[in-house]
């Protein structure tokens, strides 16, 4: 979820593109939503081809 605060534990990294593993249990620390995600962080999401026009959660 976009600017949740999490704890993951996870296996191997798979060799995929893009990088994916598998998740065994996750912990939400804090509930957030997308103003709590940086702006620099939305320009590299951008930038890697994760995000179309700067926006999270919308497909």
């Amino acid at each position: 979820m976009a600017g949740n605060r999490e704890i993951i534990h996870n296996g191997t990294m798979m060799l995929s593109y893009p990088a994916q593993m598998n998740v065994y249990f996750c912990i939400r620390l804090k509930k957030g939503d997308a103003s709590d995600v940086s702006e620099s962080v939305m320009e590299v999401l951008e930038e890697m081809g994760w995000l179309r026009g700067g926006t999270i959660g919308q497909n």
